[in-house]
């Protein structure tokens, strides 16, 4: 008997081996064995046993098996070669998607009793119930067979405060009375340990809960017993859609607009297509919610693909706050041209009245760059096309990219003049500033170089229970986070992304200052947001002011279709990278005569839109010089099999340089 078997590795194809006599009545479709591939030991899959014919070639043996029990199932394996096809990876990097680094051998066991979780109910408004009614009649049409053709795909939009997740325990708690299982995925970044206690305490302590800060035996364990069905919920990150489910009755996609739920390594997948895929599999009910769905779900939505709820209220009634723009230009500042006099009475007025206030700036770091005033040179990163911050904690420059850091030059590098000047705003800066006016108020900061330093929960939980006054942070703090006594958000400087080269760099301004606005006023005292800006007349911004996502949308929508992007037409974003430029400029040409005769011949002339190739706009990082050539299409099959076709095409030898990803989140 031969068995064929899939190895993690970029090669997409499978592996003929040998079964031993005495193992042929162990082997099994979807177990691990190990094997002798390219002279080393390597664990595979087994996707198929088959009758040995005539081989005039050398066939290895399967040195042990490493499972007694098949890990995988035929509706994994179906969504692993769909993901590998889709998203240009082999049917190993697919595959492999499924099974946890680092688990043991598996043995078989019996399946204890499921342990029901203790959910906690939750009165519904009106509103709420209108939504989980329609979810609900929809749950059960699906399960029942004489419905045919039902709409499994619901988008959730509903204002920051609505009630979302309320609505989701309800969902859960059916799923659950049903014995069916349910997947949960929420951004990493809203994984706080505030919402995991949260999740427990309403859902019960059996529930399964991914995320960055679990061992890997807590993982391990989760997944044999989601195996077992003795876990019926999971929540977590995309890496938890591919929890071992057997009977899925739903997956819930929140803040459905995330970039996190792309992945930027191969597999390029994108966990919203691949839960669809998966709910279809299951014929399970798929919801995806957001205050600011993307662009892409909204207009499927506005086309009939998914089926559009929405909630327009708080759920405690409480009016969304009120938003106010203050153009830079036309204000007094003081010690920093971000710290406004407007903003520091602000403060004032919300720290006398006893509340709590949140200062958003996505830009870690004292200063954002440093630059001669004499020949106007940015100390940049040797590694890559960024100019390096100054981060006053460790008196050092630092690369937020490759994270090499380097000690500040004492003189310019270009014309050794002593002219070098820092320029720019980062939370640390504002920390400073803000502890010298409020010297009596207890001030912290809430970015990744923060939370190295001190403990996590003890910043939330400080902040939580009113031990801090004024909380600084980054994107860190938009997601994931409910303070009742926050009154005001301060917004330092709203222009940061707008200033981006990039597609969405207006979507996700607006996404993000919506997101963050929503954290004041979240108890029944109506909160205030104060926005900074140098582009107060900007669509994007003056949509946040006037709460207007509908307005937002439809600009954005227009602009979008006048110059060719999604959710109009599909992109598939083509790189090259390398440590000498020269290679990497001839290699994206190369390329780029492939494309050009895969259109002519398969006659695709019109149906494709060529951008390129040119640098990409973030030219180097690490080393490395980048590439890239854009095609747009209205068409995605048309760049998935072009995509194929190129990965065939090419050597395996460049391939390890060479990145291509459909509908991607980025074009830097």
């Amino acid at each position: 008997m031969l068995a064929d078997i899939v190895i993690e590795i970029p090669m997409d194809k499978t592996f003929e081996y040998r079964i031993p006599k005495d193992l042929e009545d162990k082997v099994k479709k979807f177990i691990r064995v190990k094997i002798n591939f390219n002279n080393k030991i390597e664990l595979g899959i087994v996707v198929n046993i088959k009758e040995e014919e005539g081989r005039d070639y050398l066939i290895k043996d399967i040195l042990a098996i490493y499972d007694e029990q098949p890990l995988l199932t035929e509706k994994e394996y179906e969504l692993a070669k769909w993901i590998s096809k889709r998203y240009f990876s082999s049917i190993g990097e697919s595959l492999f998607l499924f099974i946890p680094k680092g688990l043991k051998e598996v043995k078989s066991k019996l399946v204890q009793e499921n342990l029901k979780p203790k959910i906690k109910e939750s009165v519904l408004n009106d509103e709420q119930r209108k939504v989980f009614d329609i979810l609900l009649n929809t749950y059960e049409k699906l399960k029942d067979k004489n419905f045919k053709n039902i709409n499994n795909k619901f988008l959730l939009y509903g204002v920051t405060g609505s009630g979302k997740t309320e609505i989701y325990f309800q969902i859960i708690k059916k799923i659950v009375e049903d014995g069916k299982q349910i997947i949960l995925l929420l951004p990493e970044i809203a994984l706080t340990p505030q919402m995991i206690n949260f999740f427990k305490e309403r859902l019960g302590q059996e529930i399964g809960l991914i995320h960055s800060r679990i061992s890997k035996s807590e993982k391990l364990s989760i997944f044999k017993k989601v195996k077992n069905q003795q876990i019926n919920i999971i929540i977590g990150p995309r890496s938890a859609l591919f929890s071992p489910v057997t009977n899925l009755g739903c997956i819930i996609i929140d803040e459905e607009h995330d970039d996190s739920y792309k992945s930027n390594q191969k597999p390029r997948y994108d966990a919203r297509f691949v839960a669809i895929q998966r709910a279809i599999q299951y014929n399970a009910l798929i919801i995806m919610g957001s205050a600011t769905p993307s662009i892409e779900s909204w207009y499927a939505a506005q086309k009939n693909e998914f089926v559009l709820l929405s909630l327009t209220q708080r759920y405690n009634k409480t009016p969304l706050p009120i938003v106010k723009l203050l153009n830079l230009t036309k204000t007094e500042s003081y010690k920093d041209f971000y710290i406004s006099k407007t903003l520091i009475d602000k403060i004032k007025e919300h720290l006398e009245n006893k509340r709590q206030i949140i200062i958003f700036l996505n830009r870690r770091g004292f200063n954002s760059c440093i630059q001669c005033t004499n020949c106007g040179n940015t100390i940049y990163c040797d590694q890559c096309s960024i100019p390096m911050t100054y981060h006053k904690s460790i008196n050092k420059l630092q690369c937020h990219y490759c994270g090499k850091e380097n000690e500040i030059p004492y003189e310019c590098p270009v014309c050794n003049q002593k002219t070098l000047r820092f320029l720019g705003s980062g939370t640390e800066k504002i920390e400073d500033i803000l502890k010298e006016i409020f010297p009596n108020k207890k001030i912290e900061r809430f970015d990744r170089d923060s939370v190295k330093v001190k403990d996590y929960d003890k910043i939330l939980n400080s902040f939580k229970n009113q031990e801090i006054d004024i909380l600084i942070g980054t994107q860190m703090i938009t997601k994931g986070h409910h303070f009742p006594q926050v009154s005001l958000v301060c917004v330092i400087n709203a222009d940061i992304l707008l200033n981006i080269p990039d597609f969405k760099a207006n979507e996700k301004t607006f996404q993000i200052l919506v997101q963050v606005s929503g954290r004041a006023g979240r108890d029944k005292q109506q909160g205030e947001v104060l926005i900074q800006t140098l582009r107060s007349d900007h669509y994007a911004i003056k949509c946040v002011e006037n709460q207007d996502y509908i307005d937002f949308i439809n600009r954005e929508l227009e602009i979008r279709k006048q110059l060719g992007y999604p959710p109009f037409l599909r992109i598939l974003r083509i790189l090259v990278k390398g440590t000498s430029e020269e290679s990497v400029s001839e290699n994206i040409k190369k390329i780029l005569f492939m494309i050009q005769k895969f259109i002519i011949d398969m006659n695709l002339k019109g149906k494709v839109i060529i951008i390129g190739p040119s640098k990409a706009p973030i030219e180097k990082i690490q080393k490395n010089f980048r590439y890239h050539i854009i095609i747009k299409s209205k068409s995605v099959d048309i760049l998935i099999k072009l995509g194929s076709f190129l990965l065939i095409s090419i050597e395996n030898k460049y391939k390890n340089n060479l990145e291509m990803d459909i509908d991607p989140n980025s074009l830097l």
